[in-house]
């Protein structure tokens, strides 16, 4: 495992807070059931309250929160796997990975949206043709979402993700400590994390950045994960969230340098776009893009040297 950071510099120690929320009161240390349940009632609920919101698509965050549960729980599932039946496992995990997938394209079309709104390079004709462009793209992706919401298939998982959340399929394994059980998946996690970073060195490419950020994504929901049975590891999310907003930012205007290219320089069907209103675009976006590849080291090292410091065992 490969935690270490480049730098000499001393570790960040945990600041006070308030306490966590999540976290019993109780002294009896945390069971791996517990930890479990916690996770499948957090993100049902969260997937029942975003629902309608998603299903009728009014509001853009309704897509992104349903599409944030399965996510975050198909994250989390992968850190409890240890104490989890291998059937259940593989059965919810590919059917997260479906729906996340199918939100996951209206989602980036109404943040590439709001992206390109931001601009001022266009003219008002252009900034119309290419929001319209767009909207015409995103009216087929809603259509899909709803299909896809309504479908047999989503139904099944709803009621699966319910019967889990009163009986979750458990090992035997899962009555023992929370700590002993769940740390080693973590510290793998968290590795993985650093390896990657440090193998990409100090100018990484956008894949890497890609990379990066998922597993910067991962490592968060570990570290929620986490404090549910140590609140020392309280101050970690914040630091990978940090970094995480940062790498998001600079993906989605990769995405958007992409759509462009794609959508206006190689497609003759919006005349009202020239190659000069595009490249002035992508040239504003490429310079908030150079600004996040600024931010986000940061907080990813802080993160390190506090995993470092805490020195999670089993």
């Amino acid at each position: 495992m490969i935690i270490h950071s480049p730098s000499d510099e001393e570790p960040v120690h945990e600041t006070s807070g308030s306490k966590d929320q999540t976290t019993p009161s109780t002294e009896r240390p945390i069971t791996g059931e517990e930890v479990i349940r916690n996770l499948f009632a957090r993100e049902f609920g969260n997937l029942i309250i975003h629902d309608p919101a998603a299903r009728h698509g009014r509001d853009p965050e309704g897509v992104h929160q349903l599409r944030v549960s399965a996510r975050r729980l198909r994250s989390e599932l992968k850190i409890v796997k240890p104490i989890m039946k291998t059937s259940p496992f593989k059965a919810v995990q590919g059917e997260l990975r479906w729906i996340g997938s199918v939100l996951g394209q209206e989602r980036d079309l109404d943040v590439l949206r709001a992206l390109l709104k931001k601009s001022s390079s266009l003219t008002p004709n252009g900034n119309d043709a290419i929001v319209s462009s767009l909207d015409a793209e995103r009216k087929r992706q809603r259509q899909k979402v709803t299909a896809t919401l309504a479908s047999r298939r989503y139904i099944r998982l709803v009621e699966t993700l319910a019967h889990h959340t009163a009986a979750p399929p458990l090992r035997s394994s899962a009555r023992e400590c929370a700590t002993t059980i769940l740390t080693p998946n973590l510290m793998i996690l968290w590795s993985d994390l650093y390896e990657f970073v440090n193998d990409a060195g100090s100018a990484p490419n956008d894949n890497d950045l890609h990379r990066i950020r998922i597993l910067t994504k991962q490592s968060r929901y570990g570290a929620e994960v986490a404090r549910m049975f140590n609140p020392e590891i309280s101050a970690l999310a914040p630091l990978l969230a940090r970094a995480q907003d940062s790498l998001g930012e600079i993906h989605d205007s990769v995405v958007a340098i992409d759509y462009l290219h794609s959508h206006f320089k190689i497609s003759s069907s919006t005349p009202s776009v020239t190659s000069s209103d595009i490249d002035s675009l992508i040239s504003d976006i490429t310079q908030a893009k150079h600004a996040q590849q600024q931010l986000w080291r940061q907080p990813l090292e802080e993160a390190r040297r506090l995993i470092e410091s805490l020195r999670m065992r089993p």
